[in-house]
């Protein structure tokens, strides 16, 4: 590991320029980059950021800092090879709105990491174990009560992707989805079997749910679970093999599962990815991750930086909404964004709402976000919740999707596994890892 760690270190400059040689290559010779001065700075800028990010992991171990800069600028890195005809060429004004909040919000994620020191003791002890054991319960039931109500989603003949308000009971949905991600924020405390008996719950109920979006984010928290668990030992070849292995495998299933989707919308064999988004590479696996990730980018461009601001100052306070005001305030909130999007794509990254609302000050909230991110995963560290510490590492991953730092049930959960860890400790055996 330490020669692998040394070669980065060594190495990282030449890296950084062999990155960036290939991609002025390939605007200049086989692609459709648009290579010019903006993009270079563009891709410049990106390809610095994820190469110190990756750095990072290789000598300090996962932090969300880190994984900010490998998933935010790595999706804009990518964005630049231009792969989609629905891309727009950038501008100074996009550089601003893309890098400035951005870089805003990682240096205070990076300020505050560093003073991560303290550690309280807990006077009251509660076997995390049992713990794990009666949230996975409550999960179950709320599942089944919700299934006797609606019927089970992924068998009905009455399911569509165009009728999915049919599975939905105002109040106990929410409870259930808080249950299943607090019952996952549980796993790092629970004994071996506990833990098996917990991925697999909820992984089969999220299957019977359709939830395709809720299989990808456990996916993504098992995978950063796993990475975590290795520390600074993780950069090796073995370790680096698997993950690409596992990814390849998280997104063949996201893209397969998204043509199923899509088809079962349009009409079966209809619906065809590289056509949407008018790719120049017409590769269905391809295509499907720089749509879900990379061009989220452009959406945010032409469906936010280049409209009217509503000079709202709401999604900061979504949560505190939900629980004053009602579920009713916060969907008509949404509601505004249902119609922007660009061929049925309308991810538009974390950065959607705050600029919707805010214009060029967008980075005055973003500044409160970080500052509200980095808290919580401090206070995760203080107590010893390595359960929320990974959920918050989760969302920083979808930060290239969309804001889910304050997606409302995710955020009710992570506070409630706060409340519930001030008494949870890990038995001896679990710490040992059986």
């Amino acid at each position: 590991m330490k020669i692998l760690q040394m070669y980065v270190k060594k190495e990282i400059v030449f890296l950084f320029g062999i990155i960036n040689l290939i991609y002025l290559y390939y605007g200049l010779v086989i692609g459709n980059a648009a290579v010019d001065a903006i993009n270079i700075l563009c891709f410049f800028l990106c390809s610095l950021i994820l190469i110190l990010g990756i750095n990072d992991i290789a000598n300090n171990g996962i932090s969300i800092y880190s994984v900010f800069m490998v998933c935010y600028f790595g999706a804009l890195l990518l964005n630049n090879l231009n792969i989609s005809g629905l891309q727009k060429s950038k501008n100074i004004i996009d550089i601003y709105y893309y890098f400035f909040g951005a870089l805003l919000f990682l240096c205070i994620l990076i300020l505050i990491d560093k003073n991560k020191k303290y550690k309280v003791n807990k006077y009251i002890k509660i076997d995390g174990n049992i713990i794990a054991i009666l949230v996975l319960l409550a999960f179950v039931i709320s599942k089944v009560l919700l299934f006797r109500i609606t019927g089970i989603r992924f068998i009905s003949a009455k399911w569509s992707v165009k009728n999915n308000e049919n599975f939905i009971v105002q109040g106990h949905t929410g409870i259930s989805q808080i249950l299943m991600w607090l019952s996952i924020m549980m796993i790092p405390v629970a004994k071996r079997r506990v833990k098996i008996i917990n991925i697999i719950t909820v992984i089969v109920f999220s299957i019977l749910s359709a939830a395709r979006g809720d299989l990808m984010r456990i996916g993504i928290y098992l995978l950063l679970m796993w990475v975590i668990s290795y520390g600074k030992k993780f950069i090796s070849m073995r370790n680096v093999k698997n993950l690409i292995i596992l990814m390849i495998l998280l997104l063949a299933f996201f893209s397969v599962w998204g043509n199923y989707r899509q088809n079962q919308r349009y009409g079966k064999n209809v619906y065809n990815i590289s056509t949407y988004t008018e790719s120049i590479v017409n590769k269905n696996a391809i295509d499907w991750i720089y749509a879900y990730t990379a061009l989220n980018f452009d959406i945010l461009k032409q469906e936010y930086i280049e409209r009217e601001h509503s000079g709202e100052f709401q999604a900061l306070f979504i949560p505190i909404i939900r629980i004053i005001q009602g579920s009713k305030e916060v969907e008509a909130y949404y509601n505004q964004f249902t119609t922007r999007q660009i061929n049925g794509f309308n991810a538009a990254t974390f950065l959607e709402y705050f600029i919707f609302e805010s214009g060029p000050l967008y980075f005055i909230p973003i500044l409160f976000l970080g500052l509200l991110v980095s808290v919580l995963d401090m206070l995760c560290y203080t107590i010893d919740f390595d359960g929320g510490h990974i959920f918050l590492l989760m969302q920083t991953v979808l930060t290239i999707f969309g804001n889910y730092y304050l997606q409302v049930n995710m955020f009710l959960a992570l506070i409630l596994g706060l409340s519930i860890n001030l008494f949870v400790v890990k038995n001896k055996k679990n710490k040992k890892g059986n």
